[in-house]
């Protein structure tokens, strides 16, 4: 976050405030001699703050003129899939403005959600909110759903906003809850009359089932981002082959580094500088747990007596996919690539509407 003025700073820390409860982790930047008074830290430059927080955040709120947002994050600029979430909020908190990444970064979103903990009107541009239809893309972000094609997104997006019917059909774990969107229209096997767009959600791993086929004539892929990789290592190990590893397991599964949520391991390697740096690279969370921890998870692992006498667990890899997935269906076992071993687990969880 960045503010411009005294009264902007003031207001942007209780934007900070609100943003904490929503579980953000908001560090909130003041511009001039003005917010220098306010106790705020200022960047070098404007461009230079852009410029960090665009490879190192997930939203960036401007508490100031839309003008100043747009010229700064302009040269930083991607792809919506890419960037970070841009808002812009008044010094007076009377609106916040979705201006970038609104469905695939979350920005309308986190607008509505600020706007009603400020009492301020948000304000959101994007075709499928303000004519309340289902938006694929926002639907993928919310779940944690990797698309398939992001372009074909769009285009079921405008076939929506025309009032075309889409299909909808998933593998029986991944039936989402809630109520059907309007225009959406569950698959029925042998059904006639198709629509021409669809939407398929299925784990990586597990058969597209009906959809295997492709019924529709232009079908989108969901894929839930929840596999779960655990890996042990030799001391010293880098991150070129950590990622190979990681990559070899995940192949067996027919998934990539995208279908990942977070990488696991042992207490012990908790510092271990290859992980450290392929989870930030990859932006993806890193746990461990205590020897004792994985050792009590139930099930048949490859266990190894040096393993067991050197780290106190009989075995690292798997051990920690199972725990890290909550207890989730083991997909891939240990898989070794150099000083490098890798399993995957999947973890199971609940998608809404």
């Amino acid at each position: 976050m960045i503010a411009f003025t005294r009264a902007g700073y003031r207001m942007g820390g209780r934007i900070a405030e609100s943003l904490r409860e929503e579980g953000f982790q908001p560090q909130l930047a003041g511009m001039g001699r003005w917010t220098a008074g306010e106790g705020a830290k200022a960047p070098a430059s404007l461009e230079e703050w852009t410029s960090q927080r665009f490879a190192d955040s997930s939203l960036l709120v401007f508490v100031g003129a839309c003008g100043i947002a747009v010229r700064a994050v302009a040269p930083w600029l991607k792809d919506k899939w890419r960037d970070p979430a841009v808002l812009a909020a008044d010094e007076q908190g009377r609106y916040v403005i979705a201006l970038l990444s609104g469905h695939g970064g979350g920005g309308n979103e986190a607008a509505r959600r600020l706007a009603a903990r400020l009492g301020a009107q948000a304000v959101i541009t994007t075709a499928t909110d303000g004519n309340g239809v289902f938006a694929v893309d926002e639907f993928a972000r919310k779940n944690r759903l990797r698309l398939s094609d992001r372009k074909l997104a769009g285009e079921i997006s405008a076939a929506l906003l025309e009032g075309e019917p889409v299909g909808i059909g998933c593998e029986p774990a991944w039936r989402p809850q809630g109520e059907l969107p309007g225009g959406l229209r569950w698959y029925e096997k042998g059904e006639k009359n198709l629509p021409v767009f669809g939407i398929w959600i299925g784990s990586a791993g597990e058969t597209k089932g009906e959809c295997q086929g492709k019924p529709w004539q232009r079908t989108l892929f969901l894929t839930p981002r929840s596999l779960c990789v655990g890996v042990g290592c030799r001391r010293g190990a880098q991150e070129e082959q950590v990622g190979a590893a990681v990559r070899e397991v995940l192949s067996r599964l027919g998934a990539d580094e995208e279908d990942v949520e977070g990488l696991y391991s042992v207490s012990q390697k908790a510092g271990e500088p290859g992980i450290l740096a392929y989870c930030r690279r990859r932006r993806i969370p890193y746990r461990t747990f205590r020897p004792e921890e994985l050792q009590a998870v139930p099930g048949h692992f490859a266990a190894s007596e040096l393993v067991l006498r050197t780290v106190g667990t009989d075995n690292v890899c798997e051990r920690a996919a199972v725990k890290g997935s909550g207890m989730g269906l083991l997909l891939a076992g240990k898989t070794a690539v150099g000083p490098v071993t890798a399993a995957a687990a999947q973890r199971k969880r609940g998608i809404w509407f």
